[in-house]
């Protein structure tokens, strides 16, 4: 996997810029927090159960650091130790709605697409890696979204496959597999199926 530390400046920006264009004269919106103050409430601390997860999660992770190079496992066997201080953190930026602006930050890789030209934009897939710890974090903050709607409402589709726990990518094709031979089976031919595909957008 090529880092782009590895690309001649020039090129790295071109294939950046033919990657993640912008629309001209954009001007980005303000990212400020917006803490709207619920009667007295506040986040409540990060429980054992969901520090339980954490661990469980970064034992099972095998993917490349982010920017500050601590591998998944490495944070694993250290997490024991520090677990007063993570759990304080992590409370911490819930109760303040603020998430640290160093794991906002990523460090891009370009995977090379095999049969293209090296010399071309096309040629890389971009992925862009972050710390471990930030996304634990993010994991601790999506998990009670998706509690909160699943008690509260409005729960989310059916159809909302990404993101949530026991779903993947998998389990979408799956059902538009069933669907559209579902429509095969009820006598529709290529042209039904292009229908319930475009009503599905």
């Amino acid at each position: 996997m090529p880092l782009v530390e590895s690309l001649e400046p020039a090129f790295l920006d071109r294939v950046v810029a033919d990657l993640f264009p912008l629309p001209p004269d954009i001007v980005p919106p303000c990212m400020a927090a917006t803490v709207v103050e619920a009667a007295g409430e506040m986040a409540p601390e990060v429980s054992d159960i969901e520090m339980e997860a954490i661990l469980t999660r970064l034992k099972a992770r095998k993917k490349a650091p982010g920017p500050d190079g601590v591998h998944a496992r490495v944070l694993a066997v250290v997490l024991p130790h520090m677990e007063v201080s993570v759990r304080e953190l992590y409370t911490a930026c819930l109760r303040s709605a603020r998430f640290p602006v160093a794991w906002k930050t990523g460090r891009l890789c370009l995977v090379r697409k095999e049969g293209r030209s090296a010399d071309s934009s096309a040629a890389y897939r971009p992925i862009v890696l972050l710390d471990e710890a930030g996304k634990a974090l993010e994991w601790v903050v999506a998990s009670r979204l998706c509690r909160h709607l699943s008690a509260e409402g409005p729960d989310l589709s059916e159809a909302q496959y990404g993101f949530r726990a026991g779903r993947s990518t998998l389990d979408a094709l799956w059902d538009l597999r069933s669907h559209t031979s579902g429509v095969v089976d009820g006598g529709g031919g290529i042209g039904s199926i292009v229908r319930y595909c475009e009503c599905l957008q």
